[in-house]
């Protein structure tokens, strides 16, 4: 009996093995924690006789699952932290018992890499160049194709969804039907041209072109918008000297609503050079940006969709003073009397001119990085006005405590420029951070 038993077991086992797949995913998955204080003073006028210092907490958990089989991903980003309404908590909308905290998506696209060419598609972090134009979460789908030395990419991106009350379906169209507000972002990226060069030359072409159906997006007035955008971005390490720049043109046009048509224009141009000779590297960064003129009464200025290209602590940089996961804005300020930056400055911003010197120094298992920063407003906030944004001076201190484990503070200190109004104040903002990666 007990034989019979062990035999049927046998026979059980090996056609439930031959019913059931064999699965070879490879799982990975990985993500970070960051804990970042602040404390602002000055930062919404320069006035110290305005009430406008803050101390406060924010806090971020990325987690990443990655899973992969033969030459197929499936990546999802989920995002847990402060919900960026208020300051003075951690994870949720109160401090006493169980809270409503949400879990937001980063990303979550799947990717199919074969020999020559690739695929991609759903919600993921795309970068343009350096980030000037666009570094941000977008939906949209991905195709790569591989040239030989160089790799071309052909994007449609979905940047807003805004649909009609209209049931989209097959013979109930009407006029909007499906389209609703939506905006557009059609990217064509040439890489890897370095390797016509010398070696360790990159260099990316791209073009993109934007259609907003009711400038939902762009400038918030009923119309179509239009934008076009021509850029390139070289990064070439020579020997100690490290070369970084980009350029990029845009054009477009909207409607205001009243049959007028109003041009959008813009130019960004960044170069920097690094010299990793000796003890103390040595960075030179300089900075030009279109911003809106004054006088000009059909023509708005542009330079980004949403940008993530800090500058400093303070200038160009919403990250070190707020809740946002990203740190970076379009290089263009504006909302002044209020602080040096903001991503609402991509449209209609008053532009940057300006040189950054850094520097840093190894302390052992500490490093400190400084920097000190000039700027002005390329165009005048109204005319006869002074562009003067003034002069930051940045440090910051980063210990790597383990293997994954860095803390980290630093302090941006703005000498404010006449900008803000004669006799403004110094603004500060304080930062701290704890980081743990896996």
């Amino acid at each position: 009996m007990m034989k019979r038993t062990v035999m049927f077991g046998v026979l059980v086992g090996a056609l439930l093995g031959a019913a059931v797949p064999s699965w070879a995913v490879d799982l990975k998955w990985g993500g970070d924690y960051r804990l970042r204080g602040f404390y602002i003073d000055n930062l919404t006028d320069a006035d110290k006789n305005t009430q406008d210092s803050a101390a406060y907490y924010s806090s971020r958990f990325l987690l990443t699952l990655a899973a992969t089989e033969d030459n197929v991903s499936g990546v999802v980003t989920l995002a847990a932290g402060t919900d960026g309404t208020n300051g003075n908590r951690l994870l949720g909308a109160t401090s006493f018992g169980p809270d409503a905290s949400g879990v937001g998506l980063v990303e979550a696209y799947i990717k199919a890499d074969f020999t020559t060419w690739g695929i991609k598609g759903g919600r993921a972090i795309y970068k343009l160049g350096n980030g000037i134009l666009l570094d941000d979460a977008v939906d949209g789908v991905w195709l790569n194709f591989g040239l030989g030395g160089m790799a071309l990419t052909v994007a449609t991106l979905k940047l807003v969804e805004v649909t009609d009350a209209t049931v989209v379906g097959i013979g109930n169209g009407g006029a909007g039907t499906g389209t609703g507000d939506d905006a557009d972002l059609y990217v064509l990226n040439l890489g890897g041209l370095g390797g016509m060069m010398p070696s360790g030359i990159n260099l990316n072409l791209f073009a993109t072109y934007l259609t907003d159906r009711d400038s939902t997006l762009l400038v918030g007035l009923p119309g179509d918008t239009t934008v076009t955008t021509i850029g390139a971005a070289a990064d070439a390490p020579m020997g100690p000297v490290r070369f970084k720049g980009e350029l990029d043109f845009l054009t477009g046009e909207f409607d205001d609503g009243s049959g007028t048509t109003v041009d959008l224009s813009g130019l960004n141009l960044v170069v920097g050079v690094k010299i990793d000779a000796g003890i103390v590297p040595i960075g030179v960064d300089l900075i030009y940006t279109s911003g809106q003129d004054p006088s000009a009464a059909n023509e708005v200025n542009i330079n980004g969709l949403s940008g993530n290209y800090p500058v400093g602590i303070i200038i160009a940089n919403t990250g070190a003073r707020s809740l946002n996961y990203r740190d970076g804005t379009c290089l263009s300020v504006g909302g002044f009397p209020t602080y040096p930056g903001g991503s609402e400055s991509c449209i209609g911003g008053l532009g940057l001119t300006a040189i950054k010197l850094s520097t840093g120094l190894k302390l052992g298992p500490p490093t400190l990085d400084v920097a000190a920063i000039y700027a002005r407003a390329t165009e005048e906030p109204v005319p006869g006005a002074d562009t003067d944004i003034g002069i930051e001076l940045d440090a910051m201190l980063t210990w790597a405590l383990t293997k994954r484990l860095s803390a980290s503070g630093g302090i941006g200190y703005l000498m404010s420029g006449d900008i803000y109004g004669p006799n403004a104040d110094e603004q500060t903002v304080l930062v701290t951070q704890l980081a743990y990666t896996f």
